[in-house]
């Protein structure tokens, strides 16, 4: 597993001179905290370069789908979950929760949800278009999320609605967060946080409903962000956060 970066370790947080309440630790400079998280990445077999990125291998990805970061397993298998474009802004918090997800027991949920989960036998795929400035998109990510980490056969994808403007076109997208579900059969959209979470309204993709309730996803502390977790982007250059 490789860390690229261009001048130092870390980018614009680097500068900052205070960082509060983050995951670990109650207080740090931005600098205190770029070491502490390579320190943890390196201890779990990351390999760090400073250096400039000339091309990438991007065969076998589809354009439309770059760029995007997949998340897998230690093994290299991969989780389902994707983010295409930049994990920024109420993202970033998803994208964590989806590293403890897929790493190990992940956060607490219903057994029911869980079993609905688990009932789901065919292939499913989840779109979902968001903002990164979305305060309801999160809870609609995350559950997504869980869904893909859980069951080998779901796959979530997270896109930066700003940013993929052929899928906004595509479903129409007006307002964000947008679900779109495919089965294989048929393919189903719903946009707000109520509708992409109902479980009765995708109660078809798996009987009981596939999305764990909202109340349901948010309860673990992120505390357990520095479990072990591979993260491997779609053009061959790996990176640890």
């Amino acid at each position: 597993m490789l860390v690229v970066e261009h001048e130092h370790f870390g980018g614009q947080i680097t500068i900052t001179s205070e960082v509060v309440n983050y995951p670990g630790m109650l207080s740090a400079s931005g600098e205190q905290l770029t070491v502490t998280m390579r320190r943890q990445a390196e201890a779990f077999g990351a390999e760090t370069l400073l250096a400039t990125v000339e091309s990438l291998d991007v065969d076998g990805d589809g354009p439309a789908e770059l760029p995007f970061v997949e998340v897998a397993r230690a093994d290299g298998a991969p989780t389902g979950m994707r983010f295409h474009g930049v994990s920024g802004g109420h993202e970033f918090t998803s994208f964590v929760l989806g590293l403890y997800n897929a790493s190990g027991p992940g956060q607490p949920i219903a057994n029911e949800d869980r079993n609905a989960i688990e009932s789901i036998a065919r292939p499913v795929r989840l779109r979902l278009p968001v903002g990164l400035s979305c305060t309801m998109c999160l809870d609609v990510v995350v559950a997504c999320q869980r869904m893909a980490a859980d069951n080998p056969l779901v796959e979530a994808d997270a896109y930066d609605i700003n940013r993929f403007s052929e899928l906004r076109e595509r479903y129409d997208v007006m307002s964000v967060p947008c679900l779109v579900v495919n089965d294989g059969a048929e393919e189903r959209a719903s946009f707000g946080q109520e509708g992409a979470l109902g479980n009765t309204r995708f109660g078809w993709v798996a009987p009981g409903g596939v999305v764990p309730r909202r109340g349901s996803v948010n309860k673990a502390s992120l505390a357990a962000f520095y479990r072990q977790g591979a993260i491997c982007c779609n053009a061959k250059v790996a990176f640890v956060i």
